[in-house]
This record gives C-alpha cells, structure tokens and sequence, in this order.
C-alpha cells in the first residue's frame, strides 16, 4: 500500500479544474512525487494534493515540501505570508510554505500554488479526503494513508457532531486529519463523514 510521506497531504476526490477556481493548474504546471512499485497512478488522478512544510529543495522550475516535487511554470501562483504574489525566485530552503496540486494519471501533480508560512509547524501533519479503503478496531485507511486511532481521536458526522467510530464503514467519503509518525502511518486527531 502506498503511503505517501508529505507535511501536510491533503487528498480530495475532485475530478478537473473550475474555470472559477483562480487557483486552476495550468497543462504545463505539473508536480513529481517519488512512487512505489505498488503505486497505481492512474488510480489516484484527480486528486487534490496538498504538502506543508519546510521547503525541502529548489530549483529553477521545482520546489520539494514534504517529500513532493512540485515543478512550477509561469501560471503557478506564489504567495507571501500576507497573500501578497511574490516571483517564485523569493522562495528558499528553510522557508516553511504550503503547495497545492491534482494528481494526474501519470503520477505528476499538477501544481496550483505556493504560499509561505510563518514559522514551523506543531509536527508532521496530514489530510486526506477520500472513500474509506479498510477499516478495522485500531486503524482506517483512506487515498492510500493509514491512519491509527487514539482515545483523543474526534469522530465526526457531516454536520460536526461526535458519533461513533462504528458509524464509519468501508467506502465512505470522510476527511481524515492525523500527525505522520515515522513508520508512514498517522495518528488520526479528526476523522469527518464527508458528502
């Protein structure tokens, strides 16, 4: 199973752009993730992406946050702290920032944007949206992420209110929301039916 190690990986079922969206990828603004031999591209296209943190790597066209290579183009949109666009060359090392894609068939990520942010995160921390792929006492899986459950995991229906890990079931669109720990699993602090 395929667990893809982000900062922050934001996973949701959204099929094309919105000519609405200011933030639509552009054809030639696409992202490069390191994949393994279990990883079904093709299964995962459309995805919405999403890695906080550190900036990890750069160069002139590439950023790598979390272990995801977005590659830029000159539709990618990059923000400041303030919102503000700044050229993509202000960006740096070290710098903590969010980026934002879709997962294409060919396992590239079509990057939308990039925004600074200030200081570092509290941990390693992960979303994904999506249908729920295994789910048993201690753990669900959803986009290819297992998540572990804790005694301070929130259990939420679609209107936010608590229910019971039992309401959850194989194939339901939830957001799921944990801390990544060093073997690739997360631990689940949110877990949300979705419609």
């Amino acid at each position: 199973m395929l667990r893809l190690l982000t900062l922050l990986l934001f996973v949701g079922l959204v099929a094309g752009c919105d000519a609405a969206d200011p933030f639509a990828a552009s054809a030639d603004a696409t992202a490069t993730r390191a994949a393994s031999p279990a990883d079904d591209a093709s299964a995962l296209a459309g995805l919405k992406i999403r890695a906080r943190g550190p900036i990890e790597a750069i160069s002139a066209t590439t950023v790598t946050i979390g272990g995801t290579t977005f590659t830029v183009s000159s539709t990618t949109i990059v923000l400041d702290r303030n919102r503000a666009p700044i050229p993509f060359s202000s960006l740096a090392v070290g710098m903590n920032a969010q980026a934002e894609g879709r997962q294409r068939p060919d396992g590239t990520v079509a990057a939308k944007k990039i925004k600074l942010e200030d200081g570092p995160d509290e941990g390693i921390e992960i979303e994904r949206r999506g249908a729920i792929q295994a789910i048993d006492g201690s753990s669900l899986t959803v986009a290819d992420q297992v998540f572990t459950f804790t005694g301070t995991t929130r259990w939420l229906d679609r209107r936010g209110n608590p229910v019971s890990p039992s309401a959850f079931t194989v194939g339901m669109l939830i957001e799921a929301e944990g801390h990544l720990q060093a073997d690739g699993t997360a631990t689940a602090k949110k877990v949300k039916m979705e419609d």
